[in-house]
């Protein structure tokens, strides 16, 4: 792996690095090799899953809340009306 270091001319310094594709692809194999990273990887993937029907299922529940709750309130709000458009008739 090779190492550069630049200045630029407002005082910030970049630093480069290389790694010669060799290396990198014999990190590629070892981690396809290695059964606790795939564990660990499937344990994290089966969470991602969980949490997502978890919160798919209560995002579902809440919408499902609100529009009850707004159907409700579109019958009170509607009765109201009615009643105010009766109370101004007589």
């Amino acid at each position: 792996m090779n190492t550069r270091l630049s200045l630029s001319e407002d005082g910030s310094i970049t630093a480069e690095l290389r790694a010669e594709l060799t290396f990198l692809q014999q990190i590629c194999e070892a981690q396809k090799s290695d059964s606790e990273l795939h564990a660990k990887r499937n344990f994290r993937l089966g969470l991602m899953i969980a949490c997502y029907l978890e919160v798919e299922y209560v995002y579902q529940k809440i919408h499902n809340l609100y529009r009850r709750f707004c159907s409700k309130l579109t019958m009170v709000l509607c009765a109201c009306i009615r009643g105010v458009a009766k109370c101004m008739m007589i």
